[in-house]
């Protein structure tokens, strides 16, 4: 057990009431220091344990349960009290073992050096665990920053990429507006007058398109939607001709508009449809002739390529 300077001083006070140097040093002048003969010490029996208040020397320690206390000017003499076994060295007083109640005093010191060492223990224990909690705390602290930081940095990089599809959304939308939409005309006919003709018109933009008007080539009425029908992204909507007044109207996807039959003996019989992105966007004609020719966007202008110098040369096989 180590023993601080304070026990030291404790056990050191003790000892110096029952046994001062100069007594010390007076006893042991009393007895002559000579070489005993060889055959002397042979005939001495082995040194036994001290006990409890013994002296306790190198040679001679003490019993089981005790520890042999010295002095740490002269660790070769002690007293022997109840502890741990070993020997420990207090104080710089010499000890005696012929003062009553010396081991008692000595013990209470050291009881109460290892009461003292076992708090610290203790409390150091409870600092370690204290220190342990907070940094626990701190890293927990931490985490929650930077997964709030990086739910932050995902939040705006979702919303980046939403305001960029946005953007080229609308592009898209202005730039469909400004071109003719892209629609395709079906016929469906058997020539027989009890059966009605269907005009399949099917929307292949990516937006929304408005039909407007149905008429007969040549023309017998041109029939105005009112209100003009919106025709989704990828839907289609059917014109039939040749039924009865009764089952004419708009039901669902189909328009029932006219009772005579328009394709007929004579060629160049057909149907014109008017269709824009909006009602208040320019109409485009798109035309299908009963001979299933199809005409899209009659009134749209093509485009001329415009080609490489070496193009032209090789056409003009330069």
């Amino acid at each position: 057990m180590a023993v601080d300077a304070s026990i030291f001083d404790s056990i050191a006070r003790i000892l110096a009431r029952v046994f001062s140097r100069r007594a010390l040093l007076t006893a042991l002048g009393g007895f002559p220091l000579v070489r005993l003969p060889h055959t002397l010490g042979a005939q001495l029996s082995p040194a036994t344990c001290g006990a409890s208040g013994d002296v306790c020397t190198r040679i001679a320690g003490c019993c089981s349960g005790l520890t042999c206390v010295t002095s740490a000017i002269n660790v070769n003499y002690g007293v022997c009290i109840a502890g741990g076994g070993g020997t420990v060295s207090v104080g710089t007083s010499l000890i005696s073992p012929f003062s009553e109640g010396v081991e008692l005093e000595i013990a209470a010191v050291l009881n109460s050096a290892a009461l003292t060492e076992t708090t610290s223990t203790s409390s150091a224990t409870e600092s370690t665990t204290t220190k342990k909690e907070r940094r626990d705390v701190r890293i927990a602290e931490n985490k929650a920053i930077q997964d709030a930081r990086k739910a932050e940095a995902q939040l705006r990089r979702d919303q980046q990429k939403l305001d960029s599809r946005n953007r080229r959304r609308s592009r898209s939308g202005t730039q469909s507006l400004s071109t003719v939409p892209r629609l395709q005309l079906e016929l469906f006919f058997t020539n027989n007058p009890e059966e009605p003709e269907i005009v399949r018109l099917t929307n292949l933009n990516s937006v929304s398109v408005t039909v407007s008007e149905i008429k007969s080539i040549p023309p017998l009425e041109g029939i105005q939607l009112s209100p003009p029908y919106e025709l989704g992204a990828g839907e289609n909507f059917l014109f039939v001709s040749g039924v009865p007044n009764h089952l004419q109207g708009i039901v669902d996807n189909r328009y029932a508009w006219v009772g005579a039959q328009i394709c007929g003996a004579a060629s160049g019989d057909g149907f014109s449809v008017f269709a824009g992105f909006s009602s208040d966007s320019v109409n485009h004609e798109y035309v299908i002739m009963c001979d299933q020719t199809v005409v899209g966007a009659i009134n749209r202008k093509p485009k001329k390529r415009k080609m490489s110098k070496s193009k032209n040369k090789k056409r003009s096989g330069g």
